[in-house]
């Protein structure tokens, strides 16, 4: 039995909902910084096989995702799964994970929105406040970017309805400018400004180029995993039988808006002007046109991709904390649901506050965030392909409204697939660093370390509740 009543989220999400926000996710905002190195890197052709190949490999693992969601529909995600193949030490360093990635993200947009904003109205960027890792921050850009994040924490502490259908507005409206970037870039654009398709690595291998950009994929479609966060808060769960198809849908579409966009910026321009572009895909979106105004509407409609993953972000990080603390694995105050919107308020409020002072180490922070996210979100796949498989053995006749089919051989390629990707994001965050100890691994360590002491402090909180009292807890909806 349930050891006391737990709190509740509204169930107010419907389940189509779920497709906008996970490719809302995916489609972000982080491309619009780092696209032009993907084409510099690999070539346009090789940067595409490589998103064809991640979103293969993304594929098998959505899988797994898919019958642990459909069998475990509550809020949590990833630590409900974990927990059920794994255990509670598990469960804790997954969640604690996720939360790290979650404010990681978060941060990230507070940076990206204020600089795309100032690069559209470069005036707003008011004086310099300070210098911190190569960069300027200004007063402009924290104004821009903590404005945004206080928009969307209050957002977010309406509950999940309210910010479904922000993703769904927010979504549309970046799938529209992005629409018309990609045809103005290939009307305007020219061939020659491809060519090379394919690029080469040091070595002079394209297939070790393609790898490098493989390498980043987990971070790029990252956005299918948040799905399962929203899954205690869908009102119709009879349609869970369904997820797969929707998750499955995310991904390739997330794989189709990549490959545009990747073909969209290296068409406007030559390849020399996104080498020495601090915002390639500003300079071919002002390539694509005529006039810097439609260039400056286009870039400003996909603030929007901003807005989506930023909201997704805040929207999962506080549901992590929110299933960590109902399941008694955690202190309880971030299970706190708003009695008037049926919000995990406090633990939205967590998110957007430990992510904030991160922001202030500026425009030379993203690439590391990046790094630190690919990793996690990699050990997350690993974690929760190696927790259906155990899951599959140990209880074989398990309600599953989904199966992985062709188990257990697909089951262990999702495996070994997260595995590669693990040790891909580590590799080359390790190799980028020329073998010094990466800024990201520093961090990494110093929030597991933080986690060490929050599981230390919440020893009593889990001593007094049993494996069967836990499992009830995380099994509410």
């Amino acid at each position: 039995m349930i050891p006391s009543a737990p709190n509740s989220l509204a169930k107010s999400i419907p389940f189509y909902q779920l497709f906008a926000i996970g490719f809302g996710t995916m489609i972000g905002v982080g491309w619009i910084i780092v696209a032009g190195s993907w084409i510099l890197t690999a070539g346009p052709g090789g940067a595409i096989v490589a998103f064809a190949v991640g979103a293969v490999a993304v594929l098998v693992v959505g899988l797994a995702y898919s019958e642990m969601g459909s069998t475990f529909p509550f809020s949590g995600g990833e630590i409900v799964y974990v927990y059920e193949g794994l255990g509670t030490p598990a469960a804790f360093f997954i969640g604690w994970l996720l939360t790290l990635t979650f404010v990681a993200v978060c941060a990230f947009e507070i940076v990206a929105s204020a600089w795309i904003v100032t690069v559209l109205l470069p005036n707003l960027d008011g004086p310099v406040l300070y210098r911190i890792l190569g960069s300027n921050v200004t007063v402009g850009a924290l104004v821009i970017g903590f404005s945004g994040l206080a928009a969307l924490a209050a957002v977010n502490f309406r509950g999940g309805l309210a910010s479904a259908r922000l993703q769904n507005i927010a979504t549309g409206l970046k799938v529209t400018a992005t629409i018309v970037f990609v045809v103005a870039a290939l009307a305007h654009g020219s061939s020659a400004n491809r060519a090379p398709w394919f690029a080469r690595d040091s070595s002079g291998s394209t297939w070790g180029a393609i790898v490098i950009v493989l390498a980043t994929v987990p971070v790029w479609y990252g956005g299918f995993n948040t799905m399962p966060q929203a899954l205690g808060e869908v009102a119709d769960v009879s349609r869970l039988r369904n997820l797969a198809t929707v998750m499955s849908l995310a991904i390739v579409a997330g794989f189709v808006f990549f490959a545009c966009v990747i073909v969209a910026t290296a068409s406007p321009v030559p390849r020399a002007a996104l080498a020495h572009s601090d915002f390639p895909v500003a300079a071919a979106l002002f390539g694509a046109f005529s006039s810097p105004w439609p260039g400056r509407a286009v870039l400003a409609a996909g603030l929007m991709g901003i807005i989506t993953s930023w909201n997704a972000c805040i929207f999962s990080g506080a549901r992590v904390l929110f299933c960590l603390a109902r399941a008694r694995i955690i202190p309880g105050h971030f299970s706190r649901v708003n009695a008037r919107f049926g919000s995990p308020g406090f633990a939205v409020l967590f998110i957007c506050l430990v992510s904030a002072p991160i922001a202030l180490l500026g425009k030379n922070s993203l690439v590391p965030i990046i790094n630190l996210i690919g990793i996690n979100y990699a050990t997350g796949y690993l974690l929760v392909a190696v927790s259906l498989y155990r899951l599959r053995n140990r209880e074989p006749l398990l309600e599953r409204p989904y199966r992985v089919p062709g188990h257990p051989y697909i089951t262990a390629a999702a495996i070994v697939i997260a595995a590669m990707f693990v040790l891909a994001a580590t590799y080359g965050v390790w190799h980028a660093s020329s073998h010094t100890v990466p800024s990201e691994f520093i961090a990494l360590a110093a929030w597991l370390l933080g986690g060490y002491f929050v599981w230390r402090l919440a020893t009593g909180v889990r001593a007094r509740t049993t494996p069967e009292e836990r499992r009830a807890l995380i099994s509410v909806r």
